[in-house]
């Protein structure tokens, strides 16, 4: 184990032990608590169970002073937002950049000719690349709602106040999430991911940017584009869904994300469903012209899909297998396509992906917004 995972856990350790500390004292009116799973770095939004008082506490005429405490908890609350983002940021920071030192020697060893092949290729209009993160607030909110947050309201310029409005009537609660919403959190496989992608698109000297995804605007958009995440994660998707064959999809009645595959080919399921069969995540790969650059979409099932999909993007045997899966060899050009990826899946952390579908597109239309 690295000095830096060593760290990492520490981190995340004693900021699952202070949020425990937090909402049990000066935080014990709050009327949502967060915790950080073990073996995940995410927070877990969650309202509270409610407590039953002592009847000492009423006896004793304790219940002014409570309230008067709870007051004094929900202006404190809002300094734990500020810690709570803070302590993330270290844990992500720490955690992309042990992966980077992990990565470096695997990415100089990766040298082959298939990995040129593609990657010479992928974003070869001179144009540089932004690498747009997923909104973990976005999916948490969505999660809340049982379905995905549409691009139109993601942009609309009162998000997320209106949504707000809509779904939590409670003043209390509503500005506990409202100071939740205004803060910017991602995933840590999209750290892994951004990590991967960035130092191979350096070894090939293609400039990248990384983008919040909130913080994206589409038009004016002369660059080139790697969008991560799934739809509830990234909203922006939404813009190439029409013209793909598997795409995301959430089911209420499990609250859970699978897959659709709208046209199986022989031998292919008809969907694709998280941690079915158990320990098992799928990632969907589309590579697609947009109205001024080229788009690299990398989602799937559930977030670990996002470090499976990249995975598998820098992996030379894994490029090699897509080739022929494609039908293409070294004297050709990368058409555009979309690809299906299997992985293990251990504690949000994929292993071994291996593709199990590859399909040419045939002529897609380039993306833009206003062609939706």
């Amino acid at each position: 184990m690295s000095c830096a995972d060593t760290i990492v856990r520490a981190q995340g350790s004693h900021l699952r032990k202070k949020l425990l500390q937090y909402f049990r004292s000066e935080g014990c009116e709050e009327p949502i608590t967060i915790e950080i799973p073990i073996g995940s770095y995410l927070p877990v939004f969650q309202p509270r169970k409610e407590q039953a008082r002592s009847t000492k506490e009423v006896d004793n005429g304790d219940l002014p002073a409570m309230r008067e405490k709870g007051q004094g908890a929900r202006v404190a609350g809002r300094g734990v937002w500020v810690a709570l983002a803070a302590l993330i940021f270290v844990c992500s920071w720490l955690g992309w950049q042990n992966w980077r030192l992990s990565g470096e020697r695997t990415l100089s060893n990766a040298h082959s000719p298939y990995l040129d092949h593609l990657w010479k290729q992928l974003f070869d209009n001179g144009r540089p690349t932004s690498v747009v993160t997923s909104d973990a607030n976005a999916m948490f909110f969505s999660d809340f709602m049982d379905r995905p947050i549409t691009l139109q309201e993601y942009q609309d310029p009162s998000y997320p106040g209106d949504l707000l409005k809509k779904w939590i009537p409670d003043p209390g609660t509503r500005g506990t999430m409202t100071h939740f919403m205004s803060t910017y959190f991602t995933g840590s496989q999209d750290g892994i991911a951004v990590a991967r992608l960035t130092g191979t698109a350096e070894r090939y000297k293609i400039p990248s940017t990384v983008v919040y995804t909130r913080d994206f605007r589409w038009e004016p958009q002369p660059n080139n584009v790697i969008l991560l995440g799934h739809q509830k994660a990234n909203p922006w998707v939404e813009l190439f869904d029409n013209q793909l064959n598997f795409t995301y999809e959430w089911r209420p009645e499990t609250r859970k994300g699978l897959l659709r595959n709208r046209r199986p080919k022989a031998g292919e399921s008809d969907t694709y469903e998280w941690n079915v069969p158990a320990s098992t995540t799928y990632a969907t790969i589309s590579y697609m012209p947009t109205s001024q650059g080229t788009a690299l979409l990398i989602g799937g099932s559930d977030m670990t899909a996002v470090d499976a999909g990249s995975q598998f993007l820098c992996d030379k045997d894994a490029i090699q297998k897509l080739h022929a899966a494609l039908g293409i060899d070294l004297t050709q050009k990368i058409p555009y396509f979309e690809a299906l990826v299997v992985a293990r899946r251990v504690r949000n952390i994929a292993y071994e992906p291996q593709l199990i579908s590859a399909r040419v597109l045939e002529h897609p239309s380039p993306v833009s917004q206003q062609a939706r």
